[in-house]
């Protein structure tokens, strides 16, 4: 077992049942998710607006004034972020930016790539239908004109999405893309922490009492379990893909912690259900 795996051995303590609302990585989507791309672009728009079943409106400040435009390609803005489509993207006019969206309902898992000029901090507020706040997640740009991900799961459908700067009036834009919004169903992995440090593992959708295993990769792909139990299972790991560490269900969903060092940040995990040999989605690792 290499050193890069022995540092993710610690990972116990089932926590037992544990309520969806987190923040998550774009890894987190199960891959069957709506992308709203806004390509092609729809030119001008007033607010509010609906795009593709979300509803569009803002109420910012500053400098600018209100409106949206989805004409331009922002690419650039957004390269670096694997996957990301870095085609026509969607801005607002203020420069203190508070962007206010309405899903379909049934959503609870909900994330855009968000970019501008200077380096910027969004929140994004999830509410529900009567206006309680079920979540938020605070992130800022790892560089200028390079783009952050937003993502956040809640135990609730969501009915309104609002992202605004929290360094307020900057004098530029915010531009988003990649809108990603998606019912929460099924077997889910969600990894939150801090790399080197501690890492917290979320499951839900698990079948209850029974055993599942933590397998680790360093590249999202595919891999075939090659023997054991579970022989022939498709997992969506590659490079070095090893398990980690059995824990149990709990009850369906729950929770556990562990240490990971330097030598894993930013690789993903996987867990595998015994016996039905069910498989949850690829979470990437912070």
């Amino acid at each position: 077992m290499s050193l890069k795996i022995m540092v993710l051995a610690g990972v116990v303590g089932v926590a037992g049942a544990a309520a969806l609302g987190q923040p998550i990585n774009i890894g987190d989507f199960s891959g069957n998710e709506q992308v709203i791309t806004f390509t092609p672009g729809f030119g001008g728009q007033n607010a509010p607006f609906v795009y593709e079943g979300v509803e569009f409106s803002e109420s910012g400040g500053g400098s600018g004034g209100a409106g949206f435009n989805g004409s331009i390609n922002w690419g650039s803005y957004f390269d670096n972020i694997p996957g990301s489509s870095q085609g026509n993207g969607f801005n607002d006019q203020w420069g203190d930016s508070l962007i206010i969206m309405r899903p379909p309902a049934g959503i609870r898992r909900f994330g855009c790539l968000l970019s501008t000029t200077p380096v910027t901090t969004w929140t994004m507020n999830l509410y529900d239908a009567s206006n309680n706040l079920l979540g938020f997640v605070t992130r800022t740009m790892p560089a200028q004109s390079d783009a952050v991900f937003l993502g956040y799961e809640t135990s609730a459908d969501i009915a309104r999405v609002e992202i605004d700067e929290t360094n307020g009036e900057n004098g530029n834009i915010t531009l988003m893309d990649d809108v990603r919004l998606e019912a929460v169903g099924g077997y889910r992995l969600s990894t939150t922490g801090q790399c080197p440090g501690t890492v917290t593992l979320r499951w839900s959708g698990a079948t209850p009492s029974v055993q599942q295993g933590i397998v680790y990769g360093a590249n999202q792909g595919s891999t075939t379990i090659p023997n054991g139990p579970c022989q022939g299972t498709m997992l969506g790991l590659q490079g070095g893909v090893q398990l980690v560490n059995i824990i149990g269900t709990g009850n369906g969903s729950g929770t556990a912690n562990g240490q990971i060092g330097t030598g894993i940040c930013n690789d993903f995990l996987q867990l595998v259900e015994a016996g039905s040999c069910n498989t949850s989605n690829v979470s990437q690792l912070p």
